[in-house]
């Protein structure tokens, strides 16, 4: 009789409005998602900037044939080096060409003589693309025997290492808000349930009923709004990244399909985690409640 009584009961609570939670959290992981995949783009392009980022090393005059392999050999051992782009010889009759054919100047034919340098054009790898790092490499190459200078872009990287750190707090922060707004949202309204059902809560509790039997259907129903808002997110996202494809082709190439896909389960675990915990704590609370204060 306890048992079809319980069955009975649970039939009848953990129910709450349905429509508003479930669009709140798809709000809130949609915009958790769209700042997500501005931070997954800034940092894609980040990467794709720093992949062309070339650091120049300026030989000495004259320097030998032997002296220019041997440097070619030191380069190519470096750790830093990146693998897929092996260090690039550019002599200063090609780099002449190049300037003049940029400026449209014979500046040769001016100065009676070349100025420029041969050089190598090296690729780093991207951990390697940080202020400290970059100025113990390039001690590190000045030291090289035949090596007149070495030159790289500091300002921009600094510039760019700069605002991922900026983008990257600011999104934290406002996931965190997000967040924070969620659990209360959620919270709120299962108190809403919990008082409006105090009575037959209490009477479960009478007969015997375990408070993870009472939770149940309160955490069942929290699971799939949070599921289904998630969903519903993920479905809002592919539109918005659908679109925007179409209108900037260029931007297809920031996005990686593992990394989307690792995002859109992230919201799903967002979705679903967050309304549980909040569903679990709302209920829990209420069930301390003594009686005095289910009449209240």
């Amino acid at each position: 009789m306890m048992q079809k009584n319980q069955r009975q009961f649970q039939s009848n609570i953990g129910s709450y409005p349905h429509t508003s939670i479930v669009l709140s959290i798809t709000a809130a992981n949609f915009v958790i998602g769209i700042f997500l995949l501005l931070v997954m783009h800034a940092q894609e392009l980040t990467a794709l900037v720093r992949a062309n980022l070339e650091i120049h090393i300026y030989l000495q005059r004259n320097i030998s044939e032997n002296d220019k392999q041997h440097l070619t050999n030191s380069l190519s051992q470096l750790k830093f080096i990146d693998p897929q782009s092996k260090p690039k010889f550019i002599s200063k009759e090609v780099a002449a060409q190049e300037l003049i054919r940029q400026t449209g100047e014979q500046f040769i034919d001016f100065l009676g003589e070349n100025p420029l340098r041969d050089a190598f054009v090296i690729n780093i790898k991207e951990e390697f693309y940080k202020t400290d790092k970059l100025k113990v490499i390039a001690t590190q190459l000045a030291s090289l025997q035949g090596v007149f200078e070495v030159n790289y872009q500091e300002s921009l990287i600094d510039q760019i290492n700069a605002n991922i750190q900026q983008l990257t707090l600011m999104v934290s922060v406002f996931i965190l808000i997000l967040l924070l707004t969620v659990v209360i949202l959620i919270n709120s309204a299962i108190k809403i349930a919990l008082f409006s059902q105090r009575f037959l809560i209490r009477s479960m509790q009478l007969v015997g009923a375990t408070a993870f039997f009472i939770k149940k259907p309160f955490l069942l129903r929290a699971a799939t709004q949070g599921f289904i808002g998630a969903l519903f997110a993920c479905s809002l996202l592919l539109l918005v990244l659908t679109y925007s494809n179409l209108q900037i082709e260029e931007l297809a190439l920031l996005q990686d399909l593992g990394t989307l896909i690792l995002l859109f389960i992230l919201l799903i675990i967002i979705g679903i985690g967050v309304s549980l915990c909040s569903a679990y704590l709302a209920v829990s609370r209420y069930l301390k409640f003594s009686t005095e204060e289910f009449y209240e």
